[in-house]
């Protein structure tokens, strides 16, 4: 017998909050392809490069509280 996919929601809802986390993840995860080894690679060397900026004081860091005042800006017009 197959579920439809409004039963299967019904059910899912009725799962705990972390159990609906989990589920969450685990259908997300579903629909990513094999993980990319050049891209994999490319992020690990980019990450490498914005250490190496930061540990030599040439990154122009911005506070969070900087960040939040322009995003709310931003979003109220």
């Amino acid at each position: 017998m197959k579920i439809s996919q409004n039963q299967l929601l019904a059910e899912a809802l009725q799962l705990d909050e972390d159990e609906r986390a989990e589920l969450a993840v685990s259908l997300i995860e579903s629909l990513d392809g094999a993980a990319d080894a050049d891209a994999e690679q490319a992020w690990k060397l980019e990450l490498d490069r914005r250490l190496e900026t930061l540990d030599k004081g040439e990154a122009d860091l911005v506070s969070w509280g900087d960040v939040k005042d322009r995003l709310t800006k931003k979003l109220n017009g």
